[in-house]
């Protein structure tokens, strides 16, 4: 895909796009910043994405993106919501400062292994660059610091 070529598909995709994940964002600040980083992604992969493809490719590039971005959100910003339908803020803010203190109590790779994957979204590939570990030591120690997690957080549930 030429210089030519990607203006003129990101011209005329752009529109579309944004009113695409505009419905499922709410946010149009949000909203730009994928779209951006939609668009960063084509140019870094121009050679490899066909012309025909490039708007589908846009689309389902912008989408997961945004997926991911509100996956990581949903963290931090979840809360329960009661019978008449409130949030619980209280009850939230208690469970998140129970998760910051059962994350404190985990070993230094455990804890950066989890926040890695789960905070930031980071690939088995990535997190194991970035700590000098194989992908799959990688999974064993996320999936065994998971199930440690998972008992001490069976009580949150009641």
């Amino acid at each position: 895909m030429t210089i030519i070529e990607y203006n003129k598909c990101v011209n005329k995709v752009e529109s579309k796009l944004f009113g695409f994940i505009l419905k499922k964002t709410k946010d149009s600040e949000l909203t730009k910043d994928i779209i951006q980083e939609a668009f960063i992604k084509l140019w870094i992969n121009k050679d490899k994405v066909e012309l025909l493809k490039a708007s589908s490719w846009l689309f389902t590039t912008a989408y997961n993106h945004m997926v991911n971005i509100i996956k990581r959100q949903k963290i931090f910003i979840s809360g329960d919501v009661n019978e008449k339908g409130e949030e619980d803020v209280d009850n939230d803010i208690g469970r998140n400062k129970i998760i910051i203190s059962e994350l404190k109590k985990l070993k230094q790779r455990d804890r950066r292994l989890i926040i890695l994957r789960d905070v930031h979204g980071f690939t088995y590939e990535e997190i194991g660059t970035k700590m000098g570990l194989n992908e799959t030591q990688v999974k064993v120690y996320l999936f065994r610091v998971r199930k440690i997690l998972k008992e001490r957080f069976k009580y949150l549930n009641r």
